[in-house]
This record gives structure tokens, sequence and C-alpha cells, in this order.
């Protein structure tokens, strides 16, 4: 079984990726919220974890063995991206093999929704630090 951990996973859009992934019987998941888990439901290769996205050893604690994070992070709720940057960072030190930050959300043209959506310069940010992470092969 893959084992991916999704951070943010009580969002809507979480929630949708995380029913599609438990329905394929392949993954083992570490869904990380920041909500008590007992609110959640259990879900056949489910582990909810009430995360601190502020201690970086914590995460780097949950990311070990874990092959993929996805992140759905809320940008607006994360001023100058530091808590994404903090799962980027733990990940990495964990040796996670790939990363796939919240800025997908509104796909590949993020650039050019900034005029109407300037809360996501931020998801640009992480993109860029993404890039230099991987210029090492730290991150993909």
């Amino acid at each position: 079984m893959v084992k991916i951990a999704i951070a943010g996973a009580s969002s809507e859009l979480a929630r949708e990726i995380l029913d599609r992934l438990v329905a394929t019987r392949k993954h083992d998941i570490t869904a990380l919220a920041r909500k008590d888990p007992s609110t959640f439901p259990e879900l056949t290769g489910v582990t909810w974890v009430k995360a601190d996205y502020e201690n970086k050893s914590e995460l780097v604690d949950l990311f070990r063995g874990v092959e993929t994070v996805l992140s759905f992070l809320a940008v607006h709720l994360d001023p100058g991206s530091e808590t994404q940057k903090r799962l980027i960072d733990a990940a990495v030190e964990a040796g996670v093999k790939r990363f796939a930050p919240s800025e997908w959300a509104t796909g590949v043209k993020l650039a050019d929704s900034l005029d109407i959506m300037s809360w996501y310069s931020g998801k640009i940010e992480i993109r860029d630090y993404l890039k230099t992470l991987n210029a090492d092969k730290k991150a993909s």
C-alpha cells in the first residue's frame, strides 16, 4: 500500500480526494486536521490525526514512511505561506518523495487568476519555493 499524508484533510476538496483514494483500497492514509479526530468518520485505511502545523518536529514524525503529501491548506489562512513551507521542510526531512502543494486547487493557470484572486499570490511563492528545493532533488 502507498502511504499518503493529507494536510487539511477536513476541507471539502480534501474530503472529495480522500473518499476517492479510500475507494481504491490502495492507500494507507494519514489525514491531518486541526480539529479533534474523533469528530471525523472512520474510514478504512485512514488514520485521522490532530496535527499541530506549527510544530515541525511533530510533522517530521508524522511524515516518516510517507511517500506523498497532499496539501489542502487554505492560502488565505496561511499568511506568508509559513505553514505550508513548514510542511514542505518537514516532508523533505522525513524523506517524502512527493509533495503536492495546495496551489494546484486552482489549476495550472494560477498566475492568470491573481487579478481576481489576489489572496492566492502565496501559492506562487510556494511553487517557487518547491522549485528552489527541487534544484537539489530534495522534493518533487
